[in-house]
């Protein structure tokens, strides 16, 4: 019997955080306080294997598992939450099946700023994997709006859609 690369391990751990969730998925703001009910937190490790290795670790920072999409085959999709001060971002991340990260994209956050005032923008997955960003602001007396697209490609990148 072959011996499991440690790293694969290691991922597989990681991995075990986020439970798998079939789209259309609907993520904002308030998301987070049903995610941090039933999601444990990620171990240091973990985190510093998987994420730090590609976003700043900061001071005040948490980092909730949200869910992940179902496995391709050439990438696994993640969603992660990062906690600030004064700030929410929701991160889609893809990473290869050893756990090294292809691509990330912010799709949703809530942000709090004096100048710009309050920020929304929530995400739409769908059934086809396309993610809608729509965003909006308290500042702006202004509806909702469509900011992007986006769509993970077959080889894992997260890309504006062009259609």
């Amino acid at each position: 019997m072959q011996k499991m690369d440690p790293r694969r391990q290691a991922f597989l751990s990681y991995l075990s955080y986020f439970p798998v969730v079939e789209p259309a998925v609907n993520i904002s703001s308030s998301s987070i306080q049903e995610i941090s009910k039933i999601n444990k937190a990620l171990p240091y490790e973990l985190l510093y294997e998987f994420v730090f290795t590609w976003r700043d670790e900061k001071e005040l920072g948490e980092w909730i598992p949200a869910f992940s999409l179902p496995s391709q085959e050439a990438y696994v999709p993640v969603i992660i939450w990062e906690l600030d001060l004064l700030s929410y971002k929701c991160i889609l991340v893809s990473y290869d099946h050893s756990g090294h990260m292809i691509s990330h994209v912010e799709i949703a956050h809530l942000t709090v700023d004096e100048a710009q005032g309050v920020n929304h923008q929530a995400a739409v997955i769908d059934e086809d994997g396309l993610i809608y960003a729509m965003q909006r602001g308290e500042s702006d007396q202004q509806s909702e709006s469509l900011s992007e697209v986006w769509q993970i490609s077959s080889d894992g990148s997260i890309v504006l859609s062009i259609d």
